[in-house]
């Protein structure tokens, strides 16, 4: 087998640049967009509409005058989490690869990877990208970039009392335009050229009558302003228009019909033709979420409260100083620049010990910053440092929880210990909720009844408890699109093959020879090459995230839904009754 980290494969493109590993207040979109996504259904027509929430972008290489010409060409970028084989190209024939991704407004760094997953793999930047858009990429090159969306250089400069009505933009079908969250509050931005206006007002027409409310500058970006509010409404209500202003002489109506410049003197309707809001909200964004301040937590890399449960014994751990220097040679690794990222991948091998207790012992410092919802990257039993690669969603890691042995692994030992195809899930003795110890060789299935608790798991909801007492809210990351390799039931599929009760589960693309159907030392020296078993992964053809089967109907396959949806109950009601909120508070939904 290649000797490379879990979920590194040096497939993984250098853009990590500094260790800040957790950020603040902006998660809330995250939380709410599967519901958001329910009112999407039904919109009203494209009313005003000068661009769809999300373009079709055409990426292109021309290589028809290169002497060395690649065998597959893929676009990694920030859209695609720098996935080698996220989007393909295709070639004309004449050597011009080119392919569409839709995405949604933003500025995207990306680059062209070439014979992406063989030995001649190689990155690189866009030769026609434009260069002012060009960042470092941390290794002496560059990423391109692309910007999806109203930008100041697509319009004249702004200028005084006047009013560019072609850079007003507003979408009635972009929730983030118009996002009727319930039957008593909506959510509204305008967009306008910098600089261009000195007021935006929305006219909201409900039951309590014509209500005027100014809207605030949000953001600046790519030479736009947003400007924002949130407005209360009373059922019925016939709609919304805006009204913007650019000193004394200049004023503008968007409403139902358009965007019209008026002056002063100007007939302007008394009552504009207003913009109708959803009859239909769909569900309610809970009331806590609305009010929310995020903190989200990388738990690996964010505190280490407890020492006994450190990572640090597979050969691709190495457990490193909490303060180390991050682009220095550390204990335990390979010297070189080319073994920082690639090579030995001394990066992807790094672990700092970050831990349950360790947020635990934070949530005052978080309460001080007057945080209130935490949103925790992961935290399921899995190989990577990451924990995009679950091993077992019924349980916490047991590098964040409680180790079933106490550990204190050496600084810098963790490579050198000898590969093995993949790490074991962490705990084996279970407990009853009320923490009652179950008799040694208890073995859970995938039947939920017999899926009980490990020690992490019940320091785990002890956090929970502590945090709702302090006031927090949580929320756990929901990556149910794939599974790692170590997940058992992907490893049953391996040893077993079309035989696996879990055959179904995953995206197979071929099963191989049927004699390697059969349990092995290590599977992959077999199964992802050539005559073993074969399979989609989210990192790629045969990678370390096999992808779950999907469903055109409900997403995922008949087996998968049922696993998950089980595992969410599980999480969100322990206990299975909701009078005693012992829970998470919700799902981050990753890829779908």
């Amino acid at each position: 087998m290649e000797n490379l980290p879990p979920t590194q494969g040096n497939s993984r493109h250098p853009f990590w640049k500094s260790r800040t590993t957790h950020a603040a207040a902006y998660l809330l979109l995250l939380l709410v967009a599967p519901i958001l996504l329910l009112q999407a259904a039904g919109r009203l027509p494209a009313v005003l509409a000068n661009e769809a929430p999300a373009s079709e972008h055409t990426f292109i290489l021309d290589t028809r005058q290169w002497t060395e010409k690649p065998t597959t060409v893929h676009v990694a970028g920030e859209f695609n989490g720098w996935n080698t084989h996220g989007l393909a190209l295709t070639d004309d024939g004449t050597g011009v690869w080119s392919g569409r991704i839709k995405l949604e407004e933003g500025t995207y760094q990306y680059k062209f990877v070439l014979d992406a997953g063989t030995p001649n793999q190689k990155w690189l930047p866009d030769p026609n990208s434009d260069p002012e858009l060009n960042q470092d990429d941390g290794h002496g090159g560059h990423n391109s970039a692309v910007v999806i969306g109203p930008s100041a250089a697509k319009f004249p400069p702004a200028r005084p009392d006047a009013i560019n009505a072609d850079a007003v933009l507003f979408n009635p079908n972009d929730l983030t335009d118009l996002n009727v969250v319930d039957n008593s509050m909506v959510r509204v931005r305008l967009r306008t050229l910098a600089d261009d206006v000195t007021e935006v007002i929305v006219n909201i027409d409900d039951a309590g009558g014509v209500r005027s409310l100014p809207m605030g500058r949000l953001t600046q970006a790519r030479g736009m302003d947003s400007f924002g509010t949130v407005a209360n409404i009373t059922p019925p209500v016939a709609g919304v228009w805006f009204t913007v202003y650019d000193g004394p002489s200049a004023k503008l109506i968007l409403d139902a019909n358009g965007k019209r410049n008026v002056g002063p003197a100007d007939r302007v309707p008394l009552k504009p033709a207003a913009i109708p809001l959803p009859t239909n909200p769909g569900p309610d964004v809970p009331a806590w979420a609305r009010h929310a301040v995020w903190y989200q937590i990388f738990p690996e890399r964010f505190r280490n409260g407890d020492p006994n449960n450190d990572p640090g014994d597979m050969w691709y751990e190495n457990l490193v100083p909490w303060t180390s220097d991050w682009w220095a040679t550390l204990p335990g690794e390979k010297p070189g620049k080319e073994n920082f990222f690639k090579g030995a991948g001394n990066v992807w091998m790094r672990r700092y010990g970050g831990d349950i207790a360790g947020i635990r012992q934070s949530l005052p410092y978080l309460r001080s910053l007057g945080v209130n919802a935490i949103y925790l990257n992961p935290v399921f039993e899995a190989e990577s440092m990451h924990k995009y690669d679950t091993a077992d969603y019924r349980h916490i890691d047991d590098n964040f929880g409680v180790r079933d042995h106490p550990h204190h692994p050496p600084i810098g030992a963790g490579v050198d210990r000898p590969p093995t195809p993949f790490k074991p899930i962490g705990n084996r003795q279970f407990f009853n909720l009320d923490g009652t110890p179950l008799s040694e060789g208890y073995i859970e299935t995938d039947d939920p009844a017999t899926w009980r608790w490990t020690k992490s798991d019940l320091l785990f909801l002890d956090f929970l408890k502590e945090a709702r007492a302090q006031g927090f809210r949580v929320i756990l990351d929901g990556v149910f699109n794939h599974v790692g390799r170590a997940h058992p039931f992907f490893q049953d599929v391996l040893a077993n093959g079309k035989n696996s009760k879990y055959a179904d589960w995953f995206a197979i693309t071929d099963w191989g020879d049927p004699a390697n159907w059969k349990p092995m030392d290590d599977p992959f020296a077999v199964h992802g090459k050539p005559g073993g078993i074969q399979w989609k992964a989210w990192d790629g053809d045969n990678g370390h995230l096999p992808a779950f089967a999907k469903d055109p109907a409900r997403g995922l396959a008949p087996g998968p839904y049922a696993h998950i949806m089980a595992v969410t109950r599980r999480w969100l009601d322990p206990d299975g009754n909701p009078q005693t909120r012992d829970g998470t508070d919700g799902w981050r939904l990753d890829v779908p």
